[in-house]
Order: C-alpha cells, then structure tokens, then sequence
C-alpha cells in the first residue's frame, strides 16, 4: 500500500507507519489524497473532455508540478489507447519551449495516463475572448509575437514528423509571468507516416481553422494544413474575428474549401503590411502556402522588425532629446526600473522597492523613467523587476512592455502593473504578456512594500524576510 507523509507530502510503501524523512505520520492514500503511479499527487481537476481528464498533480520524488491527462475510460479499446500513447510519443519527440513536453507514460487504476509540463497561465482563446468583450484589438507587436512563437513551436513539432490537426487559439497557452506563448493538446495528432491511413468519414478538427485537404479527405495531408489553421488563428488574434462566419457547420465548412480568406485589414485598416503574409498562410491549394511553419516564422520575424522600426520612429525623437541616464541597474543583485509619466508616484515607488530591499544600496538599484521612450532607449541589461504604468502618453504601457518581452531575457522579467483604474480591460490587455500582479493607485506605503517583500522572496531575489522596515511610515 502506498502512504503519504501527512508533512512533506512525500510517498512511500511498505508498512512503515512514520516517515523516514521527517518522522511524521503516513496516512494510507485510500483514506488521504489521491495518488497515481505511487508518485503524483493529485492536487485538482485542470478540465475534462471527450478524451479524459487533465489534473493538476505534484510529481513527489522530483517535487514539481505537472499536469496528468488521465485516459476517460477505465477499460478502452485497442485503437483508444492507441490514440492516447500517439500523443504522448507526439509530444514526447519534441523539443521546444513553445511546445508543451511530455515527462511520462503509464498506466494506473483509472487507465492510462501521461504526465506532462503544467503550464500556469490563460488560453489564447480566453485572451482573445477578454479584449473581444472590450471592443479592444490585442496590440500588433505582441500579437505576431505570440504567432511566430507558436509557429516555431509547430516547426519543431514538423520537424519530428508529427502533424497537430487542431492548431486553435484554445490549445495555446500564454504563460503567466513569462508571456511564452505554449502549443498543447495533441489528442488528434498524426505522424506523416500515417497521414494516408485515416478514415475519410471522419473530420479530425476544429471547423472554423481547418484545411480545405481536411475537409475534403484527411489521407495524405502534410504540415501544410497546421500552417493554414496557423493562419486562421492569426486573422482571428489580430482583428478578434473568425475569418470565416456561418449558421452551420456545413456552410462554414464549404466556405474553408472554396471562399477566399478576408484581409486583415478589412477589420484592422493599420495592419495592411500583414495582408500578404497572413493570405498566403491561408491559401486554400497547399502548394500556395509558406512551404514550411518555419518559413511563416520567418516571415513573421520579418514583419515584426520592420514595423517597430516603423512604430518607434517617434519615439527616436523624442529620445533624442532625452538625457541619457547612467547605467546604473547593471551593479546591484536585483534591477528595478519604474516607467510611469507621474513623478510622485516615481518617487513613491523608488522609496517602496528600497524599503522593501532594506535600504541596502548594494541589494537593488532602481532607475525611474517618465515615458516608454525612455526606457526603450535604455543600453543597459533588462531589469528583473518593472514597475508599469498602463496609461502613459506616447507608448502605453502594453505596448512598451510589448517590446521589452521581446528582447534577451525578456522573458524573466517579473512585472506589476500601477493603475488608477486596473479594471477587467487591463486586465485583458496585460494577460497576452503574462502579467498577473496589478496594484490600483493610490497605494498603501505599507502594504506596496510587504508585496514587494513577497514578490522578491517568491523570485529569490531575497533569502529571509527583512524586518526592519516594520516602522515605516505609511501613505502614498
């Protein structure tokens, strides 16, 4: 009988009945958590569909968490379990940081299972559908940013013969605090090996992203149709639309054979320089596509260089009159940068992280600008930590953060967003680039710094909590 320790958790057998570890009590798992494959320990249920269901669970031994797809049906068929170790070899085979990675295959009481990277974060298709309700575009730059990160995932997945079937933006996760852009769900997936041994009576896809060689017939069809359902999901990322709209599926699939797809910038008139790039994606013959997903990643780098030299044309100007600062955040542990147009809240905030840091000059540097210009005319090494107003003249704060996402180790910035009205929009407007920590303004003095204080000791950038600021004054 498996036991867990009832105080670190840990899993063992065998009739011990105190835990070697910590010499607390182990409690059998049919009376305590649930446990499977005596070594992950089922935390919740992520969701369920059709083909089973995705738990939150703690890989003990190795102690992260995963996500356990666990298979619907305690005693399935040959050709089922066939189908579920088909995606777990799919994932397993890649290697890519915008696909998600396959740790394990088993079986337990329940069937089969794998368990796989959980990545903590929001759909793509919640994001969409956030800024949707809003009346709100997601901004450009991020936008094919997130594109050519899924396209590069999907280049990999090509890359070791595995055909996805079902790119959409619900099978794309945004990765909360990184903003990484994760493709998942590989239910239908295919090795192109066996993509002329499918069943012509079955459609394997979601209609409103499928391939005209789809619908039509799934024998023989090559990585050219995720490049098409790439590009539906892209039309529909950048303008919040579908590109095709039916009363029936039967119309919708008709229209995905024989209709022409819309421009972009018939719904978003400033994305016209996409136009090409985006209809080609979504040409219906294959052989008019990008050849390859990589060839679209490319395409969409292209893109993405061009317009921020275009957009930032501006905002040189006005850098040009800008003092350069010192390069201050390169010589402390932690680099913190404060961008926000209020020069009280400027001071307000500088004060907090120090406090936080406990005024130890060595610990922190902080370095406080008035606009997005400005800190995108920064030279030197990006912070850990930024402090974000949303509303700024010039460059929101969306799209400043946009861009700096984008550069080395953009990724590992950690990021709070200062807002006076930090709404259900900007909440929707900061989720595409993984930002979940918001605080309204005005802010407590006290209150700021303890969130500072947890932020660094989450992060590492502290080891112990630091007492001596207890005394500080309050007030924003």
């Amino acid at each position: 009988m498996i036991k867990c320790c009832v105080s670190c958790g840990q899993l063992f057998g065998g009739g011990a009945q105190r835990c070697p570890l910590c010499g607390e009590a182990l409690l059998p798992t049919d009376d305590g958590p649930q446990v499977v494959d005596g070594r992950y320990l089922i935390e919740k249920e992520l969701g369920r569909g059709g083909a089973g269901r995705v738990l939150l669970a703690r890989d003990v031994p190795l102690r992260r968490k995963v996500a356990l797809k666990v298979m619907a049906h305690h005693r399935p068929d040959r050709d089922t379990v066939r189908g579920f170790y088909r995606e777990a070899s799919a994932l397993a085979s890649v290697r890519s940081e915008h696909v998600a990675q396959v740790h394990s295959f088993g079986l337990s009481d329940e069937g089969c299972f794998f368990a796989m990277e959980f990545i903590a974060g929001s759909s793509l298709a919640s994001v969409i559908d956030d800024h949707r309700r809003s009346s709100a575009f997601i901004p450009k730059h991020r936008g094919i940013s997130v594109l050519r990160q899924v396209a590069n995932g999907l280049a990999a997945v090509h890359a070791q013969g595995v055909i996805h079937r079902d790119v959409k933006p619900s099978n794309i996760v945004i990765e909360r605090d990184t903003g990484r852009a994760v493709l998942v769900d590989f239910g239908i997936a295919i090795h192109s090996a066996e993509s002329d041994q499918q069943d012509d009576d079955v459609l394997h896809g979601t209609p409103a992203y499928m391939a005209p060689e789809q619908i039509i017939t799934d024998n023989g069809i090559t990585a050219l149709a995720d490049v098409y359902a790439l590009g539906c999901t892209a039309f529909e990322l950048l303008t919040g639309q579908l590109p095709f709209k039916a009363e029936s599926i039967q119309m919708l699939l008709a229209k995905q054979v024989s209709e022409p797809a819309p421009l972009v910038s018939s719904a978003r008139p400033e994305l016209g320089f996409l136009d090409a790039i985006i209809a080609r994606s979504m040409a219906k013959e294959p052989s008019e596509r990008f050849e390859s997903a990589q060839a679209f990643a490319s395409a969409l780098d292209h893109a993405l260089f061009t317009m921020t030299q275009d957009d930032l044309a501006e905002a040189r100007a006005g850098i040009a009159a800008v003092a350069r600062k010192p390069d201050v955040l390169g010589g402390a542990a932690v680099r913190v940068l404060v961008i926000d147009d209020d020069p009280v809240f400027g001071v307000f905030a500088s004060r907090a992280v120090k406090a936080a840091f406990g005024n130890k000059p060595e610990s922190v540097a902080v370095t406080v600008v008035r606009s997005g210009a400005e800190a995108l005319a920064m030279e030197s090494a990006l912070p850990n930590l930024v402090l974000l107003d949303y509303h700024m003249p010039g460059m929101s704060g969306v799209e400043v953060l946009s861009v700096l996402r984008e550069r080395p180790g953009g990724r590992e910035m950690r990021v709070i967003v200062a807002s006076g009205s930090a709404g259900a929009e900007t909440l929707a407007r900061f989720a595409l680039l993984g930002v979940t920590e918001f605080v309204k303004k005005p802010v407590d003095f006290g209150i700021f710094v303890q969130r500072l204080k947890d932020i660094a000791r989450i992060n590492g950038w502290v080891r112990a909590p630091d007492e001596t600021i207890m005394g500080q004054k309050r007030g924003a």
